[in-house]
């Protein structure tokens, strides 16, 4: 899995990012899990919830960096370490 990552404008700067889902996703148990817990209401306007974020494949691999953070934190944070 690709963790770190960056669109055409970051690229240039040589830039990276890690992301998450917006505001909340349904995670694997079926629970919904809030990515930014204390958005409120505001979370409905969050800027990450239009255009590319919305791509199946975006919002897959969103999905699948916060399944490995809840999974397996160290594991996780060994990978990051090493990079």
């Amino acid at each position: 899995m690709k963790l770190l990552t960056h669109n055409a404008d970051l690229k240039k700067t040589g830039v990276w990012a890690w992301t998450l889902p917006a505001h909340f996703v349904t995670i694997e148990s079926g629970e919904k899990f809030y990515t930014c817990p204390n958005a409120g209401i505001w979370g409905a306007f969050c800027y990450a919830k239009t255009g590319t974020f919305q791509f199946s494949n975006v919002k897959k691999a969103h999905r699948e960096k916060l399944d490995m953070v809840l999974s397996d934190l160290q594991g996780f944070a060994n990978l990051m370490a090493e990079i």
